[in-house]
């Protein structure tokens, strides 16, 4: 929603024709309130993304999702990576390096093509979530259990049922 409501803007006025992931913080600044990374390298945004636990990495992209080839992980044929939002209907809203506003000027096709292909890069996409929303894993499920028995013991004894 929040990148689709900056499409025309200029979000990357510090570094314009290389500004994807300066602009891809502000969408993802104005749409949770935190940063995302300083730091302009899609490289360093690569690395960030895989230790960050709002992220989770994915190999079928949502709308929503970011897009990400990180600068020099390929062949050499394509120098510069890229990164962006996978929009709807197999679009890519990014920093267009022309026009120097965010755009929905790129389908993930072209993109899968150019970066994957023919850069030889990864294709990686990651999608944000809250870490406290995230699914329990079965070793916190099984304590979760334990934990709620135990109150339930200790609820029994305050009212006088519980006798050991």
């Amino acid at each position: 929603q929040t990148g689709k409501q900056c499409i025309g803007l200029n979000l990357a006025p510090q570094f314009g024709s290389l500004g994807c992931v300066e602009a891809l913080n502000t969408v993802f600044k104005r749409s949770t309130g935190s940063n995302l990374l300083n730091n302009p390298s899609t490289i360093a945004l690569n690395a960030h993304l895989q230790g960050d636990n709002r992220f989770n990495e994915e190999t079928s992209p949502l709308p929503g999702d970011i897009i990400i080839s990180p600068s020099f992980s390929g062949n050499g044929r394509i120098k510069n990576g890229h990164t962006g939002i996978v929009s709807d209907n197999g679009k890519i809203m990014s920093n267009n390096s022309e026009k120097l506003i965010w755009d929905e000027h790129l389908t993930l096709d072209y993109w899968k093509k150019n970066w994957g292909n023919l850069g030889g890069m990864p294709v990686k996409f990651f999608r944000h979530h809250n870490p406290s929303e995230r699914e329990a894993t079965p070793q916190e499920l099984t304590l979760y259990m334990r934990i709620i028995e135990l109150y339930k013991q200790i609820i029994d004894i305050l009212k006088g049922r519980y006798h050991y």
